[in-house]
């Protein structure tokens, strides 16, 4: 399960991940405008972008499956 809250400081948002993965992460404006779309990797359970809020911004994560050869 995933969850959102606000992070430590009011411009930063704390992402807790269910595990450690890579994670893609997009970021909007409530207009639907893309301000950042990048891969990230969850440490200790959490990925935190610094420069965005809740308030402000729409937020979609989604898991990157491992794909074995």
């Amino acid at each position: 399960m995933l969850g959102f809250n606000t992070g430590k400081h009011k411009d930063s948002i704390e992402i807790t991940t269910d595990y450690d993965g890579d994670f893609r992460v997009t970021i909007t404006t409530k207009e639907g405008e893309v301000v950042f779309s990048e891969n990230l990797k969850s440490a200790n359970k959490t990925i935190i972008l610094k420069g965005f809020s809740l308030n402000d911004y729409s937020l979609n994560i989604s898991p990157i499956p491992l794909i074995l050869k």
